[in-house]
């Protein structure tokens, strides 16, 4: 049976459980406290007729706007190895039925939200479920 968008999103919220001092948001919220991994959301696609289906979700990552030293906090959120989104992600298998992978990270730079400004990247993760 897939995987319901509440679960993804939920094993996307709890693989970065241990990023240290990450805030987290499963759903988008109105004001964001930084650092944050925020899961934006859920592209899905048929694959069978009996339900299956192909998913990815947005996750948007973003530090303070303030000091450009903060782009080191995201150089490192982003990089693979210990204390890294990407590698939170794909340590993810089979986690309530849920398989992630990132996928890309892009839009590396000023990213606008509920118009405050901040150092941010969008990273697409693939789900299998």
């Amino acid at each position: 049976m897939t995987a319901s968008n509440a679960t993804i999103r939920q094993t996307i919220y709890d693989a970065v459980a241990d990023l240290s001092g990450v805030n987290r948001y499963m759903y988008p919220p109105e004001s964001i406290q930084v650092p944050a991994v925020v899961v934006a959301g859920l592209d899905m696609k048929r694959a069978t007729y009996e339900g299956g289906r192909e998913s990815s979700a947005t996750i948007l990552v973003v530090v303070s706007h303030s000091d450009a030293e903060q782009l080191e906090t995201l150089d490192r959120l982003l990089d693979v190895g210990d204390g890294s989104i990407m590698t939170a992600l794909d340590a993810t298998t089979e986690v309530d039925g849920v398989s992630l992978a990132w996928d890309s990270a892009g839009s590396y730079g000023e990213v606008q939200w509920n118009g405050v400004a901040y150092y941010g990247a969008v990273i697409t993760a693939k789900v299998w479920t």
